[in-house]
């Protein structure tokens, strides 16, 4: 038809394919009235094999759908979401939980009736096909089709096992997803955002909306409990959340999830939007050592979860129906507008901010996930522009109720390996130092995770962050302690406050402690007792020194310290020296308690392993019991005969002479305190007693080994100390404890030697009172929870070069850190309403102690060699695995020390 015009051509092919169009048709009309006997022997054929086949499925199936909708029905009961969201519902909707068997009758017998319906719709398919054949294969197919459809609907396995032939022409029955395959391979190619290519042989298959949903749903509570973890947000956000019932937001978390899918889909160079089995989370580097199938994608504060589970969602393959219709488009214009942003890493991390807080620019700015806002202003702009539209594409899906519900219960992560029964005792018995242990364990599965003792449960916590949140936000609910053995046979029944349950009790006897017996009053009061015991060592150490005839005199520190340290408790509890001192019976006394003591430290130990099953609490296994009586009346005896001889003096005493040592203060307190509990005054004072000693003398000589090791390895640290203690005091006198305050590098060794080895690695025990959350975990009461301060204490995000001894960062970056507890990063003392109560009493001793030896002593190891830094594997203190030997020679005038 050449030279016509295009028109006229168009009209002429036209009319020519209608010709053709009527011509099939007349044909068609004759060759179908010859299938009909096909397609009946297709409908009953379809009724034979659909009807019974469907029957059975829909009676397989059945008990699922009973008890998955009971399961569903309940959970929107607890979360307040579903047909339970509104208050006025809940008695109705209620009664849907014991109608629901009823519904599910119904549904099976909807199921058989449909049956009949796929059976002679078999017929219907003949006919159009114009084949028997097609419609046989039909009524094949179709119980795969009902299969699969159910199983959607149940959440079942995706698919089903039975047959699906192919019955119409054009129509593919079975394909597969489309996955992008090599991912890990293409990060290059990711970079530079190009297109990712699809292999033609691969079909593309319309994806189900349940998955759709499901994955972005559970993408939803992947995001809350990273955000609950990294202290974005709290159980208040989500409880605020349910209770708003979508109509106010303050937190965008299903925003969050949308632009953390667009960000994604961006980066891969996807045409549509990707869905995987995980989200893209942004995370900070040092707790993705455990995780293999994390990719470093860009900085060493970003990762990006790539895994070959990702799927494609494009136009092509997206589900149909209305809600897709309307949600697809924006979703694909609003992914166009944040590639046209060209966003850099920290833009994209803080736009993810902007969609989380939802635009509360006061959280945004406290949030330091490393994102930052872009210099230019319209880009801002149109950040805040998307985000409100990403946020009112979020608002309308009231679904979110429920699954927050499941974020907030969700629990600390439990290592796995543990037993039935005895939980994880065998992972960890015998494999090196327990606070280390943990502390590997904290590289492996993030600084909370949750460990079974037996039948005990204990959250152990090893970040800064979390450890504040426990001993500020969660202090009271946290302020208990477990019950123990130790605490029942030896501690007086639950008398020594230090290790007794949280109550009136405890709360009275932390005040006498404290305000009392050691308040700065106090032990300004008592400073004559401290000065005059490390005179009276320094003095032996000198004569020492004089009988070796002026040689450097060798010297077992650790036995040195602990004759110092239980002097000065013994001087300040009962008013006497009882090591060293040459009356007979004072010595015999001294070291009768101080042996039963080094006992009742081994026995805690020893029994922490049979408390862990409460059920053999009847049973004495291994004698720990008796033996634990056997010492409590050993130290019973003794703390007896000192409470006895004080209150014999005390008839003698004149009038108005005040007292003069601990037990003389309980004395007068306990006089007046009828009401104070139920245990006498006696038993109060020998239980304190008990706790002063224990928790003033083993801490405090392993805490000054650790130092004096350090330094003695260290000898740039021990010049720099006598430096400025010979600039400020000169040589003609010896430190006092006034000194101390104008000694700023003294104060910074002893910081860094408790931050690198706290005399208690792992602080004592708490136990929650009541339910809690920490760290975005959900913690049930009587749960145990133990702070792993070594750990904390060598966080390299903390501190820089964690490993070395550098006192000098406390005069630099972290001047300002001190070890009383406000600090969370260093709390060798604990913190919080259970923190020591005898910190100023210790830093006074260690520190003045310390000072002398540095000031006053040249000191050496045998033949120079370096010393041991090994610590012992087992110990509630960590103790030096090999003895401390130092060789000391005086280095100040000689009169100073007679």
């Amino acid at each position: 038809m050449e030279g016509l015009d295009g028109k006229y051509e168009e009209e002429v092919t036209l009319t020519v394919e209608e010709f053709r169009s009527a011509i099939e048709e007349r044909k068609g009309r004759g060759s179908r009235v010859l299938v009909l006997p096909g397609c009946l022997m297709a409908a009953v054929f379809g009724f034979v094999v659909d009807v019974p086949m469907i029957t059975f499925l829909v009676i397989y199936k059945a008990p699922f759908m009973l008890f998955k909708g009971w399961q569903r029905l309940v959970e929107d009961l607890v979360g307040r979401s579903g047909p339970f969201l509104e208050t006025v519902c809940v008695p109705f909707a209620g009664f849907l939980i014991l109608l629901w068997p009823f519904v599910v009758l119904l549904a099976m017998l909807a199921g058989i009736l449909s049956s009949i319906g796929y059976g002679v719709y078999a017929a219907v398919v003949a006919y159009q096909e114009n084949s028997t054949k097609k419609g046989l294969l039909f009524a094949v197919a179709s119980v795969s089709l009902f299969d699969e459809q159910t199983n959607d609907f149940l959440y079942l396995q995706e698919g089903s096992c039975f047959p699906r032939p192919k019955y119409r022409e054009g129509v593919s029955n079975s394909s597969q997803l489309l996955p992008l395959k090599g991912l890990h391979e293409q990060l290059d190619a990711v970079h530079n955002k190009r297109q990712l290519m699809k292999t033609p042989s691969q079909k593309i298959k319309e994806l189900k909306a349940v998955m759709v949903w499901d994955n972005f749903f559970k993408g939803c509570e992947r995001t809350g409990e990273e955000h609950l973890t990294d202290s974005a947000i709290g159980i208040l956000d989500l409880e605020e959340w349910q209770q708003s019932k979508s109509k106010i937001i303050n937190i965008g978390i299903p925003a969050c999830t949308f632009l953390q899918c667009f960000l994604q889909s961006i980066k891969s160079g996807s045409a549509g939007f990707l869905m995987s089995t995980k989200t893209p989370h942004y995370l900070e580097i040092v707790y993705i050592a455990y995780k293999n199938q994390f990719v470093l994608v860009h900085s060493l504060t970003t990762i990006h979860v790539i895994s070959g589970d990702n799927v494609e969602i494009t136009n092509l393959n997206r589900p149909e129906g209305r809600v897709f219709d309307w949600l697809f488009e924006p979703m694909c214009v609003m992914k166009e507008q944040i590639r046209s942003l060209k966003l850099s890493e920290s833009e994209e991390l803080y736009f993810c901010k902007l969609a989380l807080y939802c635009g509360d620019m006061q959280r945004v700015e406290a949030w330091q996930n490393g994102g930052a806002a872009p210099d230019n202003e319209i880009t801002r702009a149109q950040m805040d522009g998307i985000c409100r539209s990403l946020i009112a594409l979020a608002i309308f899906f009231k679904l979110w109720g429920g699954k927050l519900e499941k974020i907030k219960k969700t629990e600390a992560p439990e290592p796995p390996g543990a037993w039935p029964v005895i939980g994880h005792i065998l992972q960890l018995a015998g494999r090196g130092p327990f606070f280390r242990l943990l502390g590997d364990m904290a590289d492996k599965h993030g600084p909370i995770f949750k460990l079974r003792f037996g039948m005990c449960s204990t959250v152990i916590v090893s970040d800064w962050k979390i450890a504040k949140e426990c001993f500020t936000t969660n202090d009271k609910v946290l302020a208990s302690r477990p019950l123990s053995a130790a605490s029942k046979y030896m501690g007086y029944n639950y008398a020594m406050f230090a290790l007794t349950p949280y109550g009136s009790y405890w709360r009275a006897m932390r005040k006498i402690a404290t305000f009392e017996l050691l308040s700065n009053t106090r032990l300004e009061m008592l400073k004559h007792f401290r000065v005059t015991e490390i005179n009276t060592c320094t003095k032996e150490l000198y004569q020492l020194w004089v009988k070796n005839a002026s040689k450097p005199v060798m010297v077992k520190m650790e036995q040195w310290f602990s004759n110092l340290t239980y002097n000065m408790v013994f001087l300040m509890v009962t008013g006497k020296r009882y090591i060293g001192t040459t009356n007979d019976n004072d010595k015999v006394e001294a070291q009768k308690y101080q042996k039963a003591l080094i006992q009742s430290v081994r026995l805690v130990e020893l029994s922490a392993a049979p408390e862990s099953f409460p059920f053999l609490d009847y049973v004495d296994i291994g004698g720990y019991k008796k033996a634990m009586k056997k010492i409590n009346t050993e130290l019973d005896s003794v703390s007896s005969m000192w409470v006895k001889e004080h209150r014999q003096k005390r008839q003698h005493r004149v009038s108005g002479e005040g007292d003069k040592d601990f037990i003389d203060v309980m004395i007068t307190i306990l006089e007046g305190a009828t009401e104070l509990s139920d245990y006498d005054p006696d038993t109060i004072i020998k239980a304190t007693i008990l706790a002063i000693f224990l928790g003033g003398t083993d801490t405090t000589t392993v805490t000054l080994l650790w130092m004096l090791s350090l330094v003695l390895n260290n000898r740039d640290v021990v010049e720099k100390a006598r430096d400025e203690m010979d600039n400020y005091i000169g040589r003609e006198r010896q430190v006092e404890e006034a000194d101390i305050t104008n000694l700023p590098y003294l104060q910074a060794i002893l910081k860094e030697s408790m931050r690198l080895y706290p005399g208690s690695p792992l602080l004592l025990p708490h136990e929650a009172m009541e339910n809690c959350t920490i760290g975005g975990f959900n913690v049930t009461a009587g749960t145990r929870v133990m702070v792993n301060a070594w750990k904390i204490q060598r966080d390299p995000r903390v501190w820089s070069d964690p490993l070395e001894f550098r006192p000098e960062r406390f005069l630099t970056s972290h001047v300002d850190v001190n070890v009383r507890g406000q600090h969370f990063e260093l709390i060798p003392f604990g913190s919080g309403r259970r923190s020591c109560p005898g910190i100023t009493f210790a830093l006074q001793v260690m520190q003045l102690t310390i000072a002398r030896l540095i000031h006053g002593f040249e000191m050496t190891t045998p033949a120079d060699m370096p010393v041991d830094m090994t610590p012992q594997n087992a110990g509630v203190t960590m103790s030096r695995e090999t003895p401390l030997e130092v060789l000391f020679a005086p280095r100040l005038p000689l009169h100073l020390y007679e």
